[in-house]
């Protein structure tokens, strides 16, 4: 379902959504007066592909849910086949400032970044701090968690598999980082939630994030060895 004109080919927005048709309508309306939108539908049961659909997105609709890596992958090979060079991702849920996009997207458009994500001021969950304090310490940058992100689909590229694993998106700023590419950040402010958070409340989202850590330390750790029996 393609209802993208590509024009230019340089960024698309990328939106993963599962049963958000109390927010996505906003959410694209705000958001594609700035680029082309493709909205990736995880399985929901509600009208969210219908409503995408109505507004001008591309639709990429996924037979049942598979998670919000999973879907962002899809999207971003959609993105590619399209021809786009760079993406910019926003949640669903009516979190993201929409008008933040030009802010976010400037730097890869102009060559300045290869990646440039959000810093959030807050977080919902004491896992999302320890996280943030970890990247920020080891790799200098914090916020990888954020979904409000903007960068090219050469990343994307690097690893696709890794990419579409559960790791809550921080697949992809690891990877920027690994390859010593150009990162940036924007500080930026949050809304409260509209509906239920989409990986989980409390116990089940903390559990989440503990474990994306966990992978992010593994990764690291296996990085770091490499590089080591490389230099010898």
């Amino acid at each position: 379902m393609n209802n993208t004109n590509n024009k230019n080919n340089k960024m698309v927005i990328v939106i993963p959504a599962l049963n958000e048709e109390q927010t996505i309508a906003d959410v694209i309306k705000r958001v594609i007066i700035f680029f082309p939108v493709i909205v990736v539908d995880d399985g929901s049961s509600d009208k969210t592909s219908n409503i995408a659909l109505n507004l001008g997105a591309t639709v990429v609709k996924l037979p049942k849910n598979r998670g919000v890596d999973f879907a962002l992958a899809s999207g971003f090979k959609k993105a590619i086949e399209l021809g786009f060079e760079s993406v910019t991702t926003i949640d669903a849920d009516g979190q993201h400032d929409p008008d933040l996009i030009p802010k976010i997207s400037y730097p890869v458009l102009n060559g300045e970044a290869d990646i440039c994500h959000s810093d959030r001021d807050s977080y919902q969950r004491w896992s999302e701090k320890i996280l943030r304090i970890y990247s920020k310490k080891i790799h200098g940058y914090g916020d990888i968690l954020s979904g409000l992100k903007s960068f090219k689909l050469k990343i994307f590229k690097l690893n696709e598999s890794l990419v579409s694993k559960n790791t809550l998106g921080t697949a992809i700023p690891w990877l920027a980082y690994n390859s010593s590419l150009k990162i940036s950040e924007v500080r930026i402010s949050t809304y409260e939630r509209q509906d239920k958070p989409r990986i989980g409340g409390i116990i089940v989202g903390n559990y989440r994030v503990c474990l994306a850590l966990l992978r992010l330390i593994l990764w690291d750790i296996k990085s770091y060895w490499a590089l080591k029996i490389y230099k010898k």
